[in-house]
Parts: structure tokens; sequence; C-alpha cells
């Protein structure tokens, strides 16, 4: 039997007069600028939704990982390191989505890496009892206002999964070698609902080479919306992920108590 492994705005306005109308008024008009905090541009994106990662119009899975590794993160806790994606920011927070068992000795003095190489504390929300699901609460006070500018949250889309066919190409960030030297693995859909005994329930089964360390990656199409999450792999170059729906159902539940 095949054995499943964990791995453990600025908005910047500009109005000018027409130099003829100046002339007209007999007076010299600069440039008048309205600018704003990059407090206030961070609570902008965030007020209007608008921290997602990009998308690609095609398929392109080097343009994809481009476009989602501010995403990604690392989790880092007494000896041992995993996974995890931006689910959600927040204002005063950052939710991050990674596996149970990457979560499993989380204490005070574990820590998330994001991608431009800031470390911060955080705090366990709540893991799912049945499946491989945790989410992280990362407080935003300390981190400046620019680099927050610079992350991004995985865009979720069930009609993304719900496309996810036999065959349909997917990818997974890679943060097991060094910090800035990100990478990506190319896999395909197997079986986006399969059974495992291993997990008991139905997984996102795959195509992929998958390393230590990678647990609680997200999986992501070619275009790059998030359809899963990575709990485990097999020697034969199998993985097995958390499917988008299964997380949302624990996200609702464990971080927004509905």
């Amino acid at each position: 039997m095949k054995q499943f492994l964990f791995f453990g705005y600025l908005i910047l306005l500009t109005a000018l007069l027409p130099e003829s109308a100046a002339r007209a008024a007999g007076q010299s008009m600069g440039r008048l600028i309205q600018s704003t905090t990059f407090e206030e541009d961070y609570q902008a994106l965030v007020y209007l939704g608008l921290t997602e990662t990009p998308v690609s119009g095609e398929e392109n899975p080097k343009q994809a990982f481009e476009n989602v590794r501010c995403s990604a993160v690392r989790i880092f806790g007494n000896g041992y390191y995993g996974s995890g994606s931006i689910y959600e920011l927040r204002e005063d927070e950052i939710i991050i989505a990674t596996n149970r068992h990457v979560l499993r000795d989380f204490d005070e003095e574990s820590y998330v890496t994001f991608s431009n190489g800031r470390c911060e504390g955080g705090r366990v929300i709540g893991c799912a009892k049945k499946a491989d699901v945790g989410f992280l609460s990362v407080p935003t006070g300390n981190i400046p206002c620019e680099e927050l500018l610079g992350f991004r949250n995985v865009r979720r889309r069930q009609e993304a999964y719900e496309e996810a066919e036999k065959n349909t190409g997917f990818f997974m960030i890679d943060l097991t070698g060094d910090a800035h030297d990100e990478d990506y693995l190319e896999g395909k859909v197997l079986d986006k609902r399969k059974y495992l005994t291993d997990y008991d329930m139905e997984m996102l089964y795959g195509d992929c080479r998958a390393l230590p360390g990678m647990s609680g990656s997200g999986i992501f199409d070619f275009c790059g919306n998030y359809i899963g999450m990575l709990s485990g792999g097999t020697n034969q170059g199998e993985i097995a992920g958390v499917p988008l729906p299964e997380i949302e159902r624990e996200y609702r539940l464990l971080v927004c108590g509905n």
C-alpha cells in the first residue's frame, strides 16, 4: 500500500490648468497633488477588496508563479518548517492557511517568514477536526504598510476548482531552498476528489513531486487560481491535497465563525 508522507495606492491625483487658461488668469498655476499615506493605501485595498493575487488571462505557469509568490509563506517552529498561503489580508491581521500537522507544535517562539523576508510571530486560530487544515493569525501592527502593500492573498474561485478535471495542470510553490530563491513544481490533476484511506476523506489527488517542507503549500492552476493545499506525497511522485471547498468550509467555521 502506498503511504502518503507529511512533508513537514499610492493614489496620485494630478490636476493642471491648461497653459492658456493660466495665462488668461494672469497667474502661473503649479501642479496640484493629492497624496495618501501607505497606511491609507493599504486600508483602501482591504476596504475595496483588491488584495487578491493577479490572475493570468491564459494558462502560463511561469507568469502565474510570479503573480502568486507574494502570497506564499514559510512557517517555522521547534526545529521544523512547513509552508502556507496568505488566505486573507485584513486591516489588523493576516490570515494564513496551512496544514493542521504543520501547526501541531506552533508556539510563542514559532514564526512566519513572508515573501520579502520579514519574520513575524502569530497565533493559531484553529485547526479542523478531520481535514488537514489550520489557520494562523499574524498581526499587522509591526509590519510597515509599505511592506503590507507588497503582499497579496490567494485568489479563491470555486469555479476554478470545479474546472480542474483530469490532466489539468497545476503548480506548487517550493520554499524548501534558499529563502530568496523560491521555485515551483508542475504537476497534473489525476482526480480532484479521490478517497484516500490515509486521510479518511476525499482529497485532490495529483501527479507531482513534493519535497519535505512543502506541507501547506498552495496548489494553483496555470492561471494562478488557488484550488487546494498540499498535505502529503509519496515516493512514487503522487500528491494529496485538501480541496478548496473543504478549506473554505473550515475557514468559515474556524475563522469567520459561521
